[in-house]
């Protein structure tokens, strides 16, 4: 949702495909090589996190810090502003826009006043 824009063609910064933004590792035995499929990219991207749920014992909070990567602290989650690639720095409002954004069908970078503490990706721009 929050990456995609709910956009099924949408590559992110690290090569995340599609509606799900799928890692390279997480596109095997797409059809036709195509992780962007829709019906793919969808049920690739619920098994990841069905996979994550049981992993965090159901822990909805938990199974959505492992993927964004929040142990890391900020100075680690955003040194790839300043040098290589600045879009595969960490997102430190990911859990303030997913949940209080998406999860309530508002759209966090249009919302006035912007949803999250850090805005550390606005460098990219």
């Amino acid at each position: 949702m929050q990456e995609s824009s709910c956009n099924p063609s949408i590559v992110g910064g690290a090569g995340e495909q599609g509606l799900m933004q799928l890692t390279s590792d997480k596109c095997v035995g797409a059809p036709n090589g195509d992780c962007q499929d829709v019906d793919f990219n969808i049920g690739a991207g619920a098994k990841f996190f069905s996979q994550l749920l049981d992993e965090n014992d159901g822990n909805l909070l938990s199974s959505i810090e492992i993927p964004v990567l929040m142990v890391y602290v900020q100075a680690d989650a955003t040194a790839a502003a300043h040098g290589g690639d600045c879009r595969e720095q960490n997102n430190l409002d990911y859990l303030h826009q997913f949940l209080n954004g998406w999860c309530q069908n508002i759209n966090a970078y249009q919302h006035d006043p912007l949803l999250g503490k850090y805005f550390n990706l606005n460098v990219c721009n």
